[in-house]
């Protein structure tokens, strides 16, 4: 029986972010420097919590799961959502479900928070829409994206040649995300945030 097109394109993003993927492999490192590189997480963590509300949190594209690990440190119900089979099976924490962000296997409103840190820009623009709509559908509550921005390397080309950020799918301006994302998330109430030269957080409230 041929494959849907949902089945063709998840194969596609899964073979994209394989076991070779530069961000699973940081990951790996930071948990195999012991509790020199854990607390990374945990540090994190405890900087994004004032941007949430109370209640469970689900982090999308955690890779291995340190994000998890590092929100269960302190407290938090956490768990997370990660396209790639490799990590999941190699994950260092429990709770972690393989899936595609624009087809997520949650009920509406599942989750009182969602965690979208460094996602978006590697999701292809066919595919943007359905996954910001799927955010909104399963969060009650809060939604917070970290998205980069890369103001002196903004072709595509740069970033398929560069060892470093080889998987972004494209490197835009905050003003095409916040119009992006107010296509699903208009009747929210939206703060962002510049964090350094390079990133931007948007949050998203239910009114």
């Amino acid at each position: 029986m041929p494959k849907s097109g949902d089945e063709r394109r998840y194969e596609a993003l899964k073979e994209l972010y394989g076991e070779s993927n530069i961000n699973l492999q940081n990951m790996q490192r930071l948990w195999d420097a012991g509790d020199a590189g854990k607390g990374n997480w945990i540090s994190d963590s405890k900087k994004h919590e004032k941007y949430l509300s109370e209640g469970s949190i689900l982090i999308v594209g955690c890779g291995i799961g340190g994000q998890v690990w590092g929100w269960r440190q302190i407290g938090r119900e956490a768990m997370g959502i990660e396209i790639n089979e490799w990590a999941v099976k190699h994950a260092i924490v429990d709770g972690i479900v393989c899936g595609d962000l624009a087809k997520t296997p949650f009920e509406n409103k599942a989750f009182d928070n969602l965690l979208v840190f460094d996602v978006m820009e590697h999701i292809p623009l066919d595919f943007l829409d359905e996954a910001i709509q799927e955010c909104e559908r399963i969060t009650k509550k809060v939604v917070l994206f970290r998205i980069p921005f890369y103001p002196s390397q903004p072709s595509y080309s740069y970033f398929l040649n560069s060892g470093i950020i080889r998987e972004h799918m494209h490197n835009r301006h905050p003003i095409f995300w916040k119009n992006r994302l107010k296509k699903s998330f208009g009747n929210w109430e939206e703060t962002t945030e510049e964090i350094g030269t390079d990133w931007t957080l948007y949050r998203y409230e239910v009114k």
